[in-house]
């Protein structure tokens, strides 16, 4: 039994992420800080909105998807990715003085994600769809070198995102 393989559908399995730019607030920034009293009880303080996480990033990485043809010209896309990202502008991370003129973008390390999700494509022509997509990205990151009287653990983040959007690709 022979399988045909058409040209358009090989392009179509791996496809690579170009990049993207992203914008990430973060809510709030609160430290909490545990005192061991004289009588050994311990008391927990929170400093509420001690700095700020950095916001803009430059995401790239790779992703591998399939076009599944639903009728024409609508597409099915599910999608799985890996990737990292840079921060594209310094940012002073503010503590009372205390971490000042150190910038917390050069101290983040071991950034990854992975994506997940499904697109609906609907094909303009030959080489070009508009596209609307969404998915989960989960990302993990270890800015433990930066805080230098924490806890090593406290910032090893991971945490979750749910993305949707809109696009138009093209074909090269």
């Amino acid at each position: 039994m022979a399988v045909e393989v058409k040209p358009d559908e090989i392009s179509s399995i791996l496809k690579k992420q170009l990049a993207s730019y992203e914008k990430e607030e973060t809510s709030s920034t609160n430290e909490y800080i545990y005192i061991e009293l004289y009588d050994g009880s311990v008391q927990k303080q929170i400093n509420n909105n001690t700095g700020g996480w950095p916001e803009y990033k430059f995401s790239y990485g790779m992703n591998i998807s399939y076009d599944i043809p639903v009728f024409r010209p609508f597409r099915i896309t599910p999608y799985f990715g890996i990737g990292s990202w840079i921060y594209t502008k310094d940012q002073l991370f503010l503590k009372k003085g205390e971490y000042n003129d150190r910038y917390i973008t050069d101290y983040i390390k071991d950034k990854l994600f992975l994506n997940y999700g499904l697109e609906l494509k609907f094909l303009i022509s030959k080489s070009s769809a508009f596209f609307f997509h969404s998915g989960f990205k989960h990302l993990s990151y270890d800015a433990s070198e930066f805080f230098i009287h924490a806890d090593k653990q406290t910032f090893k983040q991971k945490y979750d995102l749910f993305y949707i959007g809109a696009g138009v690709q093209f074909r090269l």
